[in-house]
């Protein structure tokens, strides 16, 4: 359930209150689906890395907080997979880069 997160030429990523930028943020993915089959609630917790979040540490960065929401196509099931496709969706529409990471 992990989404590796990249900075863009546009979009930078900062440790929160500082000037020091990451390379990348690895990010792992809370999800809901809601009881009529249709709909998904996808939050994000980043980490600098896959240890760092094998350890329990998260890191806080100038990365948007907050849940991304979608509803599913007719093709479309709730499921992890699902969530991981959505939330690439939502972090590269923020701006960044994003891949899925499919080894859990």
């Amino acid at each position: 359930m992990g989404i590796f997160i990249r900075p863009t030429v546009d979009k930078k990523i900062k440790i929160s209150g500082t000037d020091i930028e990451l390379n990348e943020v690895y990010g792992r993915i809370d999800f809901v689906g809601r009881q009529d089959g249709k709909n998904l609630e996808i939050a994000t917790t980043t980490y600098v890395s896959k240890q760092t979040y094998t350890e329990g540490k998260p890191i806080f960065t100038d990365i948007p907080q907050g849940n991304f929401y979608t509803q599913l196509q007719e093709t479309e099931e709730q499921s992890v997979q699902t969530a991981l496709l959505y939330a690439k969706l939502g972090f590269e529409q923020l701006g960044y880069e994003a891949v899925v990471d499919n080894l859990l």
